[in-house]
């Protein structure tokens, strides 16, 4: 599995991030926990029933992020964090629903570690950091 990590200044919930999901086509999605930010497993209904999860770590403790990356954050102050894993085949799906997530929310995306390239709602579609060969 690989990740990519998305940042807000809004609020964004599992809810919201379903609703989401819903309106592009995906008609599994589960919300899974108690909080109002929790894990979303959305399946794909492919023959593989592949998944990819959006994690909130807005309070983890347990993410280690590179210096440099903290320095990002630090001066971007997020209201939420969330993480996205996914396998790579199905990066262009999670790409789709990320830019439909910025367009109402807003924020940037980072590639797994390496933030040094913010992606936006404009220019998510150019992110290359786990393009499968095949697309």
């Amino acid at each position: 599995m690989e990740e990519i990590f998305y940042f807000t200044k809004n609020e964004v919930n599992a809810s919201q991030i379903k609703e989401i999901c819903l309106e592009n086509g995906l008609y599994y999605v589960e919300i899974l926990g108690l909080d109002i930010h929790v894990k979303v497993y959305t399946k794909l209904g492919n023959e593989f029933g592949e998944y990819f999860k959006w994690y909130d770590v807005t309070n983890a403790n347990d993410i280690d992020y590179l210096e440099e990356n903290l320095v990002i954050l630090e001066e971007y102050q997020p209201k939420v964090k969330i993480m996205i894993s996914f396998h790579v085949r199905n990066f262009p799906l999670v790409i789709r629903l990320l830019k439909a997530v910025m367009d109402k929310y807003e924020g940037w995306a980072g590639c797994d570690d390496v933030w040094e390239k913010k992606y936006y709602a404009d220019d998510i579609y150019e992110m290359n950091c786990f393009k499968p060969k095949n697309i």
